[in-house]
């Protein structure tokens, strides 16, 4: 899967572009509010069984910048 880097991107912006990438595993909506990117990350991690097993917890980190990092780190 091509991913995009979160880098200079705003939460809201990161998550838009996500969405048609990860549309393959299943429907993700689009994320609300930049204060609620924890349970859109874990919205996205539910849609796939091995990120589920592999994925870092959301609501471990404050920033959503790093959990994007290590995200993307994990499944690619």
């Amino acid at each position: 899967m091509n991913v995009i880097d979160p880098r200079g991107m705003t939460v809201m912006e990161w998550t838009d572009r996500m969405i048609p990438l990860l549309i393959e595993y299943g429907n993700i909506g689009k994320l609300d509010k930049p204060s609620n990117w924890q349970e859109w990350a874990r919205s996205v991690i539910l849609i796939n069984q091995q990120w589920q097993n592999s994925v870092p917890n959301p609501y471990q980190f404050k920033d959503w910048l790093e959990w994007a990092e290590r995200f993307l780190q994990v499944i690619t």
